[in-house]
């Protein structure tokens, strides 16, 4: 009886090339990398400020000579009775204490063009308010804060043209809010939220450049199954 031929696979599993990657997987990681650095953008500045947690500046200086963004350590005295509130004033009925939880109170300091923002249910803040019928003249403002120009800050915006409004300063004068509300450990998150993306970005860039080196490698040849054979 006549032998008969099988075809055999010379290559063991173990050698056989990998598989060639297809587009859609470098493009899905294209994404995963514009989009984690979209937010390593957005949330740099937010970092950025919580790395000067240890670096506070002097700024008891006048304002042309203030940095237009800083963390920094600054004295003085409000010098008006007026008070800008912001914040939701809440339950009419709670104490005063309840009440000015989260709101902000808005003080321009004495000779200068530099506006103070303090937690309205500060300790120190409620007993002086309790004592002058509201208002704060000759509250002393000292410790550190943020230090910025709400003219170059979105957020501010509003905040800026009220005051220019109500003090009479002209949009050609530069002027300073000194938020002692906003400490750089309070934006941990952004820190968090950058170092997160950047592994991520990393892992991403690492897949795209595999990816490459895999598309570039030639195709391997088609399979000759007669090239070698067994009997039977």
């Amino acid at each position: 009886m006549p032998a008969s031929t099988l075809p055999v696979n010379d290559e063991s599993p173990d050698e056989a090339p990998a598989p060639r990657p297809s587009g859609a997987r470098a493009l899905l990681l294209a994404l995963v990398l514009a989009g984690s650095v979209l937010m390593i953008a957005h949330h740099a500045p937010g970092a950025a400020y919580f790395l000067k947690a240890g670096e506070a500046a002097d700024c008891n200086r006048e304002v042309a000579a203030l940095p237009r963004e800083a963390w920094c350590r600054l004295g003085g005295h409000v010098a008006d009775l007026e008070v800008l509130v912001a914040g939701d004033p809440g339950d009419p009925e709670a104490d005063v204490r309840t009440r000015s939880a989260g709101r902000k109170l808005y003080v321009r300091l004495w000779g200068q063009r530099v506006f103070a923002v303090l937690a309205a249910d500060r300790e120190d803040v409620l007993a002086w308010r309790e004592g002058h019928a509201g208002a704060l003249p000759g509250f002393e403002v000292e410790g550190t804060g943020r230090l910025f120009d709400p003219d170059g800050d979105p957020v501010f915006a509003g905040v800026a043209a009220t005051l220019r409004q109500r003090y009479g300063i002209s949009a050609d004068e530069s002027i300073r809010l000194f938020d002692t509300t906003d400490q750089p450990i309070d934006r941990w998150p952004a820190a968090l939220a950058v170092a997160l993306m950047t592994l991520n970005a990393a892992l991403a860039l690492t897949g795209l450049i595999r990816v490459a080196l895999r598309l570039r490698r030639p195709p391997p040849p088609p399979e000759d199954v007669n090239s070698s054979t067994v009997s039977v």
